[in-house]
């Protein structure tokens, strides 16, 4: 995993073990459907689109990006969703089929999981007010125009590292995130395309 950081789409655990036969089998990190290399998605991405690809490499690529369910800021920032969605109308009917069975997948992965996704405790006023001010802050070091899902992984990642609570850490921690960002553009660049964990990203900005 030294080539590119593992991006997961939602919370789950490393590790989880299936009984077969009293056989304890090990699922790896790679293995899980909600975690994706970010290297092995752009390369997919590239068959995609090159229009030199036979329809056999890309029903292949298509097939494995099936397995696999990117973040939303991951479909948005390398703009793969839009671009399975536009397959669904190729005129394969090979291509059409297998694009369709994949773009669904995710869409019904997304719409699932969405109230999952949103449900956060709210807090009291105050604590509301700096949190919501904080994703704006964070909206505008990434130089995006709106707040997206990249930004609430980010700023609510930190507030649950500074134990739910509106702290001096949890400040701090969210103006050090700022400034970093602000001033590091391939930073900002790498964390929009997914290359960057944001649990670990944020982690490090969390004083102990």
């Amino acid at each position: 995993m030294s080539e590119s950081c593992l991006e997961i789409s939602e919370p789950c655990c490393s590790k989880s073990f299936t009984d077969d036969s009293s056989k304890m089998k090990q699922v790896t990190l790679e293995n899980m459907k909600c975690v994706v290399v970010m290297s092995e998605i752009l390369q997919h991405k590239s068959v995609l689109e090159d229009q030199l690809s036979s329809p056999k490499q890309i029903i292949s690529s298509l097939y494995r990006l099936g397995k696999k369910v990117p973040p939303k800021h991951v479909l948005r920032e390398t703009k793969l969703g839009k671009l399975v969605k536009r397959m669904t109308k190729s005129v394969d009917l090979d291509i059409r089929m297998s694009a369709r069975c994949v773009y669904s997948k995710w869409k019904s992965y997304y719409k699932q999981f969405h109230l999952a996704d949103k449900i956060d405790v709210l807090c009291d006023s105050t604590t509301e007010k700096q949190r919501f001010e904080q994703r704006n802050r964070l909206t505008k070091a990434l130089k995006l125009k709106e707040t997206n899902d990249l930004v609430y992984q980010i700023e609510k990642e930190a507030f649950l590292q500074s134990g739910r609570l509106n702290t001096q850490q949890y400040r701090q921690c969210m103006s050090d995130i700022v400034t970093i960002l602000i001033e590091k553009k391939c930073l900002r660049y790498k964390m929009k395309l997914g290359k960057i964990c944001v649990k670990d990203f944020v982690k490090q900005y969390i004083e102990v």
